[in-house]
């Protein structure tokens, strides 16, 4: 497929350099440039490129000579800040200006925390800016303070369950602040460390959030660790149920095996999917959760026997 990719590339390249196929060829530095030096971005053939064409049976295969980096031993850029604590992750990074945040929540899910005024709380030392908007709130302050994290002990009461979810965070983030999405802009930075779902895409919503009540000042929010366990997304739980018996030569004569669980795309690409787009004082619906077709499914391909 990378080939095909590439060969077609090739092709719409040298088409619009006006020369031989032969002629184009990929430089490794996101270009592609004719034997006369004409180069074109590798960004300007991708938008022009179809890849809507039938499978070349025998595509060209780079020869070895032309490789850049297999064979090759390189060096990794990112190893020595991860291996001798310098700033590797998200969690390292520092701005200019940055101020930081803290959400306001619960012990768990279903419970609501009795706040003092906000005049109260903007007065505690080190506070900046206290930001209400429905149930959700946080408070912001110039420098990391554990303190703050005070403000919200107070009486608990039940509230209705929030559901918790994952997905694209410039779409969310779009719709809480009611904007534009061409006007949001997300940049990936590495974090450190997930397995499947965890409160990323939640916090990075909800700095947003925040950061727009403080324009012009980097914003950075970073959940406490009882408040991932507490509030994060988490897995569907599912009941699964076999039953298999084997004749005396120890072949499977009998087969069972039934699984009960709920869809497996729970990944919200809408606001309502996040906990903060359910707290606002405007609460967004919560998306249906649909059955993923086999062959990808979602429970239905935990029932797939290996």
């Amino acid at each position: 497929m990378r080939q095909q990719t590439c060969t077609c590339s090739l092709a719409k390249a040298a088409e619009a350099l006006g020369v031989a196929g032969a002629d184009a060829a990929t430089t490794g530095n996101v270009t592609i440039v004719a034997a006369d030096g004409r180069s074109l971005a590798d960004g300007e053939i991708a938008a022009a490129v179809s890849l809507h064409v039938e499978a070349l049976p025998n595509a060209p295969l780079r020869q070895k000579r032309q490789f850049r980096t297999m064979g090759f031993n390189l060096p990794r850029l990112d190893i020595p800040a991860k291996t001798t604590g310098g700033k590797a992750f998200i969690q390292d990074m520092r701005l200019p200006g940055m101020l930081h945040a803290r959400v306001i929540r619960g012990p768990s899910i279903g419970t609501r925390l009795e706040l003092s005024p906000d005049t109260e709380i903007e007065a505690m030392d080190g506070v900046i800016k206290f930001v209400r908007n429905g149930d959700f709130a946080a408070v912001v302050s110039r420098r990391v303070n554990r303190s703050l994290v005070r403000v919200g002990v107070a009486e608990r009461r039940s509230v209705d369950y929030l559901d918790t979810q994952s997905g694209d965070v410039r779409r969310q983030a779009a719709e809480l602040l009611n904007s534009p999405i061409e006007t949001i802009r997300a940049i990936h930075v590495e974090g450190a460390g997930c397995y499947e779902h965890n409160g990323a895409d939640d916090v990075g919503a909800e700095a947003a959030l925040i950061a727009a009540w403080i324009p012009g000042k980097p914003i950075r929010l970073q959940w406490m660790r009882d408040q991932e366990f507490s509030w994060e997304p988490l897995g569907l739980g599912m009941v699964t149920e076999g039953e298999a018996a084997v004749d005396a030569g120890d072949r499977i004569v009998k087969w069972n095996y039934d699984v009960w669980s709920n869809p497996h795309n729970n990944r919200p690409v809408v606001a309502g999917g996040i906990l903060v787009g359910n707290e606002v004082s405007q609460p967004f619906p919560l998306p249906e959760g649909k059955p993923i077709p086999m062959p990808e499914g979602g429970g239905s391909r935990n029932s797939n026997a290996l």
